[in-house]
């Protein structure tokens, strides 16, 4: 909703943005056992919606979303400002502090790499390669 991304993955997301934010916020998931377009029509997830609300972290961006970007680039660098500031202001407003993990409370701006240092060459490329063909497009928009 803050990037209008619709690459990869984040294709799935774009029906119903806010549908998806109340759903995720409501009970927990977007995906409850729904078909995924990008994932070939697998089903992803199962209900969540009987589950306490203690039971979910909320978080405005995480793992895949700073670390597995291709350039490892954080929502405050590519969201609108206006939009990122005031959704950053109201998540932390709330009872859960998971952003803070990826710094984003002390408004840190440098990536976090996700495998720093893997320890079979194999595998390093491995992932180099496979997150190129994840991430053609953003490679292809911004030439890196």
């Amino acid at each position: 909703m803050l990037t209008g991304e619709s690459q990869g993955y984040y294709g799935d997301y774009q029906a119903s943005p806010r549908g998806d934010l109340a759903r995720a916020l409501g009970s927990g998931f977007v995906y409850q056992g729904e078909a995924a377009a990008f994932w070939g029509g697998k089903l992803r997830g199962e209900p969540s919606g009987a589950l306490a609300p203690t039971a979910f972290v909320n978080f405005l961006q995480n793992h895949d979303q700073i670390g597995n970007r291709p350039f490892g680039d954080r929502l405050e660098s590519i969201a609108n400002p206006q939009r990122d500031r005031s959704c950053a202001r109201d998540h932390f407003a709330g009872p859960d502090d998971a952003d803070a993990v990826h710094g984003r409370g002390m408004g840190l701006e440098n990536s976090v790499p996700v495998l720093p240092a893997l320890s079979r060459a194999d595998l390093a490329e491995a992932v180099r390669k496979g997150r190129r063909r994840e991430y053609a497009w953003a490679y292809a928009k911004y030439g890196r």
